[in-house]
């Protein structure tokens, strides 16, 4: 049968952030990551369950689509974070949203469709007129998407953090 998700251990006194929900009882269907992209615009899903960190140390869970429509509105909310690119290009100044998606109860279906903001393989990165002493931009001239794109997977981020992520072999 399918893997049952995994329910996080949680310390004694720990907050998880998520409004008196028991994280204990919140079942993990896609571990803790960030994103490789500038920017995810997540549409507000059918089910609520993306969980955003309340800090860049740790901390709690945030509930972030507790409350908003979803997918079943004609309100279109949506969820815009940055991803591992922009907070390079930032020197950090901008944080990768650290986040996971988890339910309250394991059976429950949810459907999402977040959209990556990426680059072209092929384009190029130039900041050399935007970086100033001023603003808290990497100068980069010339570098090509790729090769960032490179970097960020050979640095590793916290793109992977935990063993439910969708990978070629679960993916379909």
């Amino acid at each position: 049968g399918p893997e049952q998700p995994e329910l996080p251990e949680k310390e004694e006194g720990e907050k998880d952030g998520s409004e008196g929900t028991d994280d204990r009882a919140r079942a993990v269907f896609f571990d803790e990551h960030t994103d490789a992209s500038f920017l995810t615009l997540a549409p507000c899903s059918s089910t609520a369950g993306l969980q955003m960190r309340e800090s860049r140390d740790g901390g709690g869970w945030l509930d972030v689509e507790q409350g908003l429509p979803g997918l079943h509105s004609n309100e279109g909310d949506l969820v815009i974070f940055i991803g591992d690119f922009l907070e390079v290009l930032t020197k950090g100044h901008f944080a990768a949203a650290c986040h996971r998606v988890a339910c309250a109860n394991e059976s429950m279906r949810r459907l999402s469709m977040p959209f990556l903001v990426r680059g072209q393989p092929g384009s190029v990165i130039d900041t050399t007129d935007l970086a100033t002493p001023d603003r808290p931009l990497l100068r980069l001239e010339g570098m090509s998407y790729s090769a960032l794109r490179r970097f960020l997977d050979l640095k590793g981020r916290r793109r992977f953090k935990g063993p439910r992520l969708l990978t070629a072999s679960n993916a379909g």
